[in-house]
């Protein structure tokens, strides 16, 4: 089976003041990520990611890359370009940005 593992985001990151972390974000944070527009799917495939290549800039837009857990089985028609994704640390969301390619 063809499976993806890593993926290049665009982000926000959430400010502290909204419910987000009071850090940023850093090599080799570790979060879950949903897709957004697809809850049955997010549901039953809430992944654990790890944060690569990190950009982001004072207005807490960014890139990176995230890498799946080698047990991840992420099909490539989940990661169609412009997707919505959630970036959670338990319950708070860290978070919300697109896939890249």
């Amino acid at each position: 089976m063809n499976t993806v593992t890593e993926m290049s985001i665009l982000f926000f990151w959430i400010p502290a003041q909204f419910g987000g972390h009071s850090g940023a974000p850093y090599e080799p944070m570790r979060t879950s990520v949903a897709w957004q527009q697809n809850p049955e799917r997010s549901a039953a495939t809430l992944h654990d990611v790890e944060w690569h290549s990190i950009y982001l800039d004072d207005e807490n837009h960014g890139t990176a890359k995230i890498r799946f857990n080698a047990s991840a089985v992420i099909e490539p028609s989940w990661t169609v370009k412009g997707e919505i994704l959630e970036f959670r640390n338990g319950y708070r969301l860290l978070a919300v940005g697109c896939i890249q390619e």
